[in-house]
C-alpha cells in the first residue's frame, strides 16, 4: 500500500509536468496575443516528453517496453473502432459543435486542425498512459481496485484539460478515456492506445470541414455504433489475450507492488 501511495504521487508530479508547460504558454498567450496559440501544441508535446524522462531516468521504468510491434489485425480493429467511435461522436455529443462550425481554410485553421489529429494525441498519451497509468498499473499489481484508480487518476485531468462545455460532452470525454486506458492497461502496449487516440481525432478534424452535410446524413450515426459495437470488443479480445503474455517491465523497487 505504501508503494501505491508513492505511486500515487509520482502519478500527480508526471501530470504537473506534462501540462504545466501548456498552461504557462496559455498565460503567455493570454498577454501577448500576436503568439496565436501556435506554440500551445509544441509545449504540450514537450510536456509529453517530460514526462516520460521523468519515468524513465528518475523512476527507472522501461518505457521502451511499452513500444512493441502491434499485431496487424489487431491494430487494424483497433484504428477502426477509433474512427467509427468518432464519427458517432460527431452525432452524440459534437453535434451542436458541428452545426455551428463555419470551416474557413486559413493557416490558423488548419494548423489547430492538424495539431489536434497529430501532436496532442501523441502528448496526452505520453502523459497520461505511458507516464501516468504505466506507474500506477505496474504499483498496482493484480489488484483490480488499483487499477480501477489508475484508471481515474489518468482520465480525470484528461477530461478536464479539454474544458467540456456540455452534459454530454463530459460523459463523451469520461466514457472515450475509459476505454482508451483500458486498451492501453489491456495491451501494455502505447501504440494501440495512440492508434485509437489518434484515429478519432484525425476523422473529427476530417469531418469539421463538411460538419453539417455530414450531419444531413444521421445514418452514419448508426454505422458508427455498429462498427463499434464489433470491432471494439473484438479488439479488447484480443489485445488482453495477448497482454497476458507481455508485462510492464519496471526497474524500481519504489514501483514494485
Amino acid at each position: 500500500m505504501k508503494n501505491y501511495k508513492s505511486a500515487v504521487g509520482y502519478a500527480v508530479l508526471m501530470i504537473l509536468l506534462g501540462v504545466l508547460p501548456m498552461l504557462g504558454c496559455a498565460v503567455v498567450d493570454l498577454i501577448d496575443k500576436s503568439l496565436e496559440s501556435y506554440f500551445l501544441p509544441v509545449f504540450y508535446l514537450i510536456g509529453g516528453l517530460l514526462c516520460v524522462l521523468f519515468s524513465k531516468k528518475v523512476l527507472k521504468v522501461d518505457t521502451d517496453s511499452c513500444f512493441r510491434k502491434p499485431q496487424p489485425l489487431t491494430f487494424a480493429l483497433v484504428v477502426i473502432s477509433g474512427i467509427a467511435w468518432s464519427l458517432a461522436d460527431v452525432y452524440l455529443s459534437n453535434r451542436q459543435t458541428f452545426e455551428n462550425n463555419e470551416f474557413i481554410p486559413t493557416f490558423k485553421e488548419i494548423y489547430g486542425m492538424a495539431a489536434t489529429a497529430f501532436i496532442s494525441p501523441v502528448a496526452e498519451e505520453l502523459i497520461f498512459r505511458l507516464g501516468v497509468m504505466t506507474v500506477l498499473l505496474i504499483a498496482a499489481g493484480k489488484s483490480t481496485m488499483k487499477k480501477v484508480v489508475a484508471i481515474v487518476i489518468s482520465c480525470l485531468p484528461w477530461v478536464c484539460i479539454h474544458f467540456p462545455r456540455t452534459s454530454a460532452r463530459f460523459v463523451d470525454l469520461v466514457v472515450t478515456g475509459i476505454v482508451i486506458s483500458v486498451i492501453y492497461m489491456l495491451s501494455k502496449n502505447l501504440v494501440y492506445s495512440l492508434a485509437f487516440h489518434m484515429a478519432a481525432n484525425i476523422m473529427t478534424m476530417l469531418a469539421m470541414p463538411i460538419g453539417k452535410q455530414l450531419l444531413a446524413n444521421s445514418w452514419l450515426m448508426y454505422v458508427g455504433i455498429t462498427v463499434v459495437a464489433v470491432c471494439l470488443p473484438t479488439a479488447l479480445v484480443m489485445l488482453h489475450r495477448r497482454g497476458k503474455c507481455e508485462a510492464f517491465q519496471p526497474m524500481s523497487s519504489l514501483l514494485t507492488a
